[in-house]
């Protein structure tokens, strides 16, 4: 009985033993491994074995590739505006004994890192030209930050500045400035295509732009185009004009800027705009509507 006893127990050691000195190291993670007389070494993927009682596994990571994502800071710039910026970092370890014992808390001291590092960049530059220097930020940052933690056995792969905001008072003034410049270019642009279109028009004509007849058939064109504009609009006011009269009107007052002399016409003092007498209509309406 003894003996069983015995075996069972010796059995149950030598089990222990075996599993305490078995480690397994997942694909993609690291562990080191402390001795009694203060030695150290790493563990690769793969089944691994230490001495038991003699060695133990005082840190397991991985090697993948990891980020991290600063919360929103606020910095400044050279010309005084606060920002407001929001970074991303990806990283992974080279080497784990010296990201163990080289430094403390390991995300925490690149989120530190890479803070003063872009506050640092940021404050030698202009808010206009920040915003256009994106890409050289991110490299700046970038080369810095892996130079600094080479000795923690990291290796930065690439950081990201994902926004950067102004207060909203520049904001506002940036929109408007935005809308201004838009605006310009679209009357650029309508500026542009008119005087296609008249140089079109005096091709097809084969009239000169600058001339008499020229200008008197744009104004007849536009007459028309505003005519039917009235026309299709139900609260438009009804204007009553002779188009000869007008032609007539037009052409002396042409000639006199050319001439520098003014000239009276008749034509022109015919030419009036009649608008109907609102005030009567809505009389005759009230006493219809009483009747």
């Amino acid at each position: 009985m003894a003996q069983y006893l015995l075996s069972f127990f010796a059995a149950l050691v030598i089990g222990v033993v075996f599993n305490s000195s078995v480690k397994v190291v997942s694909g993609g993670d690291q562990a080191i491994v402390e001795a009694l007389n203060g030695r150290h070494r790493t563990l690769k993927p793969g089944v691994r074995y230490i001495l038991p009682f003699f060695e133990k596994v005082v840190h397991y990571d991985t090697t993948r590739e990891r980020f991290i994502d600063i919360k929103p800071q606020e910095v400044i710039t050279s010309d005084n505006t606060p920002l407001t910026i929001d970074a991303v970092v990806y990283w992974k370890i080279e080497d784990i004994e010296k990201s163990f014992y080289n430094v403390e808390q390991v995300d925490e001291s690149i989120s530190n890192l890479v803070l003063t590092t872009l506050r640092a960049k940021i404050a030698t530059m202009e808010m206009g030209k920040l915003f256009s220097s994106i890409n050289e930020i991110n490299n700046t940052l970038l080369k810095t930050l892996d130079e600094a933690t080479e000795n923690w056995g990291i290796k930065i792969i690439r950081v990201n500045l994902q926004s950067v905001t102004p207060p909203a008072s520049i904001m506002k003034s940036m929109e408007q400035k935005t809308a201004a410049e838009n605006k310009k270019q679209a009357e650029i642009s309508i500026a542009r295509s008119e005087a296609q279109s008249i140089e079109i028009i005096s091709n097809a004509l084969q009239i000169p732009p600058n001339s008499r007849e020229f200008i008197q058939y744009l104004i007849a064109k536009q007459y028309v185009e505003a005519h039917h504009k009235l026309s299709a609009s139900n609260n438009s006011k009804i204007i009553f004009m002779n188009p000869g009269e007008l032609n007539e009107a037009i052409g002396n007052l042409m000639e006199d800027d050319l001439d520098n002399t003014p000239r009276d016409s008749s034509a022109s003092r015919k030419l009036k705009i009649v608008k109907p007498d609102m005030s009567k209509k809505q009389d005759n309406d009230i006493s219809n509507s009483a009747s």
